[in-house]
């Protein structure tokens, strides 16, 4: 019988190696011929972990045995976006499997059983799943299962209620779940709600009537517990089990449920409907380390009075609150034991004592306040605010321990560069993005010299000089980004061979003239986009010995990105 043109082309698939390199051919091949691909190769012996992403947009079945499967390829298992539960047969064969990610698959309840029995599994990923109450029911029974991410998955109360029966799932993240009311697990102490149906009673986002009554209905054949506002949430805080919640993007106001929430560590409310009259309820948690409360419009400096009680504040979030300005900086310099700060666009300008006579807050100006309150502060987010020269001047308080600072936005310009400079040596990240920053303010940036990030992107008023030279002169500069393009500034100073060293080192002495150097200008901007001629031409010079200086000029002159070793 002969075979078909398909049948051939698959034949020879099996029997090269080309195959890896043809991503885009595979990801549009049929099903049938890209599950027969996948069996064969695997047979073969020629796939790998890494090589299981080339074939995750077409493979639906698989038939993993034998000693090649290892714990390392369910990493990439969990990419496959059609692949169903045929390739879960030999899960539980990964006895020693502690991290499995099986996220945007198709494995249903007999993945979830088999997984259920593994000893050592600790974390799970089923996002984006097709989990059921068979599946929860499974995962319920795991001993040693301590986090587990259900996010985007079609499940109700009827079926995360069945983990009440857990005692060791410590961390549960129901972002975007038909999820009214949390899950009573003594265990639990991470749990995340993100834009969840919680409160309502008809899978609607909007808000219900308090009532503290408890109604009980049957679900898929199981008792549901449902609290109209969330008592059952109130009643898991005021235990002390719960320490870290995250409410970001509820549609109602949740601060009725946190009192008595004495034992709360990290809280997490950003995008809430939380009207400026709850927040003070916020006073009284007094053992949070960490508050997000980001984009909560009724955020105002009167408000931020509130938050002074909050001692033990470690990581606080107030970015997207156009309420703010700087009459609110007082009550934030209160916050002594704050190490990442986040006020990006608001009406900061970090200016001491500004706004101060207008505001109600309770410290005068007499006791002048600044950011040397703040001598723990590691990290501190100023991006599209009203922070300028002066602003970038009033921070040198926290020279020395200050490690990330992002001041991009339109209000930033060579002067706030230069002072932005005089932090010292402890900056290892700088955020400049979309400034009007110039040539000038990269050279005053030189004095960094332990800056490791550097982010410039969307700043129109600098050259390709200007970045070449700046990075010459950071060493440990290891990641530039500048016009959506992130270099890597590793790849960029690989060492040259002996002879390119030495060319170089000859050169240095005598160095390019004038003219030269505009020619060799001109065409660098000729040759920029094309790197494969570069090298080509390079080729060509130093095959000539009579050309070994101007290869060598070319090496130094030349932007380092189209130099390859």
């Amino acid at each position: 019988m002969i075979p078909s043109l398909e049948r051939l082309c698959i034949k020879a698939v099996q029997e090269s190696w080309f195959w890896k390199v043809q991503k885009r051919q595979l990801e549009h091949l049929p099903e049938h011929a890209a599950n027969e691909i996948f069996i064969a190769l695997f047979e073969q012996g020629a796939l790998d972990a890494i090589s299981l992403e080339m074939f995750q947009h077409c493979v639906t079945e698989a038939y993993l045995n034998g000693n090649a499967v290892r714990s390392d390829w369910l990493a990439y298992l969990g990419r496959f976006l059609g692949l169903s539960g045929k390739a879960s047969y030999h899960l539980q064969r990964l006895t020693s499997l502690t991290y499995l990610s099986l996220e945007g698959t198709c494995m249903g309840p007999p993945t979830a059983q088999r997984i259920s029995a593994l000893p050592q599994l600790s974390h799970l990923n089923l996002a984006c799943s097709p989990v059921t109450a068979d599946c929860t029911r499974a995962l319920a029974s795991a001993l040693s299962l301590q986090t587990l991410s259900l996010s985007g998955c079609d499940i109700g109360d009827g079926e995360v209620q069945l983990l009440a029966a857990s005692t060791s799932i410590r961390s549960l993240d129901l972002t975007w779940t038909r999820v009214t009311a949390p899950p009573l697990m003594a265990s639990l102490t991470f749990l995340s709600l993100d834009s969840c149906y919680l409160g309502s009673s008809d899978h609607a986002n909007h808000i219900v009537p308090h009532e503290a009554s408890h109604s009980v209905r049957q679900q898929g054949g199981c008792p549901v517990v449902q609290s109209d506002r969330g008592v059952a949430l109130q009643g898991s805080l005021q235990q002390g089990c719960l320490q870290h919640l995250e409410l970001q993007g509820l549609q109602l106001d949740p601060t009725a449920w946190l009192r008595g929430a004495h034992g709360l560590l990290s809280l997490n409310l950003a995008g809430t409907p939380t009207p400026a009259t709850s927040l003070g309820t916020l006073s009284k948690l007094t053992a949070l380390t960490s508050l997000n409360l980001q984009v909560v419009t009724s955020l105002s400096n009167e408000v931020a009075w509130h938050l002074t009680s909050l001692g033990r504040l470690q990581h606080l979030n107030l970015a997207g609150c156009p309420g703010l300005n700087d009459a609110s900086l007082p009550a934030l310099w209160a916050l002594t034991a704050l190490t990442h700060l986040q006020l990006s666009s608001t009406g900061i300008a970090g200016l001491p004592g500004m706004g101060l006579p207008n505001s109600s807050s309770p410290v005068s100006t007499a006791e002048s306040p600044s950011w040397a309150s703040l001598e723990q502060l590691q990290c501190l987010e100023l991006d599209d605010t009203r922070i300028g020269r002066l602003g970038c001047r009033a921070l040198q308080p926290l020279r020395g321990h200050l490690t990330s600072l992002h001041i991009g936005g339109l209000s930033v310009d060579d002067m706030a560069c230069e002072a932005t400079a005089r932090q010292g040596t402890s900056l290892k990240c700088l955020r400049l993005h979309g400034s009007l920053i110039t040539q000038r303010g990269l050279i005053a940036l030189k004095a960094l010299w332990s800056l490791e990030e550097l982010r410039i992107q969307g700043c129109a008023f600098m050259g390709t000089s200007a970045r070449i030279s700046l990075v010459s002169e950071l060493p440990q500069l290891k990641c530039l980004h500048w016009d959506g393009v992130v270099q890597s500034l590793t790849e960029l100073r690989a060492p040259m061979d002996s002879e390119s060293q030495q060319a170089r080192h000859s050169h240095a002495a005598v160095g390019p003239s004038a003219s030269e150097s505009l020619k060799l200008a001109r065409f660098e901007e000729r040759i920029k986009y094309m790197p494969a001629r570069l090298q080509l031409l390079r080729k060509q010079f130093e095959a000539d010995n009579d050309c070994q200086q101007i290869a060598a000029t070319l090496r130094q002159l030349l932007p380092a990105e189209l130099i390859v070793p």
